[in-house]
């Protein structure tokens, strides 16, 4: 079952909209791919680096609802942005990024069901309207949400960030020999998400925001908690410059940061795991 958040498109007193233009605007936009049929015009986008998608669509009539209540001094440009609900608000929120570089770009109004009508754009506005929006079909439809696992709001935003700036961090680390791992999720036997990571021995490597263990990589294997590591390691772990907050990345001094976790006595963690997959995730 497949549900959307609407965002349309209008114009204030002509339906003017400069087609050759629209379709130069999403040729060079990385990860769209426009398709025309019968017709109507599909762009369909697929968020690069996350895999995120969602469609704009020029068709040939409105598929505005109730389109007589709104005002008749803005006129619906049958071109609106079709966002699957259960987005998470972090691509949502570039998703609308694309919206406001429209909206300038051809000089355009929006509207969305859950607004009272036509508006210019307002990043906090959409943000608040597709949360709601996302929330209410989670609440009518439990059992679609046994695909997927909630996780924090914010959480769940630092963790896509990262992924969708990793190459940009990797390039900058690349010439320190400093590995950018992937997360690693693990789930309990709650239902609650462990965000983690895995790191080799005798290397230097990030540590990603809101991480709670790390796989340490060695001949025997252990499972850490990240407080207790950064606890022991203290100033050898140095914040990465100019990104998010937490992330953390260990120093020069590779052989006494590893001689100090190999002579660690973690916490013993009794709890069975279960492995999940990013796409899983949902705020």
């Amino acid at each position: 079952m497949e549900a959307y958040f609407n965002v349309h498109f209008f114009k204030e007193r002509n339906r003017n909209l400069d087609i050759d233009h629209l379709m130069s605007f999403f040729g060079v936009l990385e990860g769209a791919n426009i398709e025309i049929q019968d017709s109507e015009i599909l762009i369909d986008y697929q968020m690069p680096r996350l895999g995120y998608g969602a469609r704009f669509l020029i068709t040939k009539k409105s598929r505005v609802p109730n389109i007589s209540r709104l005002s008749p001094k803005f006129l619906d440009l049958n071109f609106h942005l079709e966002i699957p609900l259960l987005t998470p608000d972090y691509v949502a929120h570039k998703l609308f990024e694309i919206v406001k570089e429209i909206q300038m770009t051809f000089e355009l109004h929006i509207y969305s069901e859950m607004f009272e009508d036509v508006l210019p754009f307002k990043m906090d506005l959409l943000i608040k309207a597709f949360s709601i929006a996302k929330e209410a079909f989670i609440n009518k439809n439990p059992s679609i949400m046994q695909q997927y696992n909630i996780v924090d709001k914010v959480v769940l935003g630092n963790i896509l960030r990262y992924y969708d700036e990793m190459y940009s961090l990797q390039m900058y680390y690349k010439e320190q020999e400093t590995y950018v791992p992937n997360y690693l999720f693990l789930k309990d036997s709650s239902g609650t998400i462990h965000p983690g990571f895995e790191w080799k021995e005798k290397t230097s490597t990030v540590f990603p925001p809101n991480t709670e263990f790390i796989v340490y990589i060695t001949s025997e294997g252990k499972l850490l908690l990240v407080d207790e590591v950064e606890d022991i390691l203290g100033k050898y772990l140095l914040d990465v410059p100019g990104f998010i907050k937490n992330t953390k990345v260990t120093g020069s001094k590779v052989k006494k940061i590893h001689k100090l976790v190999k002579k660690m006595k973690p916490t013993k963690v009794n709890e069975e795991f279960s492995r999940v997959n990013l796409s899983t995730l949902i705020d």
